[in-house]
């Protein structure tokens, strides 16, 4: 359960909704970028290293 403050928090208040979009629209990339990745990874070998995703990914 989280408290309703910390809840508050988590919504942040963006002046420019473009720049939100934008943000969002990165997240949406790294997510799918890491999605093909773990495929690759995956057709390689079975066993994925994470640790080297993440090393990729930043």
């Amino acid at each position: 359960m989280m408290s309703p403050k910390k809840e508050k928090k988590r919504i942040i208040r963006v002046k420019n909704p473009q720049l939100l979009r934008f943000r969002t629209a990165m997240r949406e990339l790294l997510k799918a970028a890491q999605v093909s990745e773990m495929r690759k990874l995956r057709d390689k070998s079975n066993s994925v290293n994470i640790k080297d995703l993440n090393l990729r990914i930043k």
